[in-house]
């Protein structure tokens, strides 16, 4: 999964991850995209009065594990509020 998305692995150069700081920068957002953005067919639930005669509500992990109710936009992903703590 991750060689599909990170060019820093598909690459014979590991000019974008040379730094230890941007490689999990990368690995995490393609993470996030993967559990939370992308909705996999294998965990799509059977149901009824869905838009446009849809069988199946997409799901992603995050929502089979009840983490999120919804498939996430990478807009909402980019202007979520987030917390950075100071390690001591």
């Amino acid at each position: 999964m991750l060689r599909d998305r990170l060019n820093c692995l598909t690459r014979k150069t590991r000019a974008f991850a040379r730094q230890p700081e941007t490689w999990d920068a990368a690995v995490t957002v393609c993470l996030f995209e993967h559990h939370w953005l992308r909705p996999h067919r294998a965990l799509r639930q059977e149901a009824e009065g869905l838009p446009n005669g849809q069988r199946y509500l997409r799901r992603t992990p995050a929502m089979a594990r009840r983490l999120a109710d919804h498939v996430w936009s990478w807009t909402e992903f980019l202007l979520h509020p987030t917390y950075h703590y100071k390690k001591e």
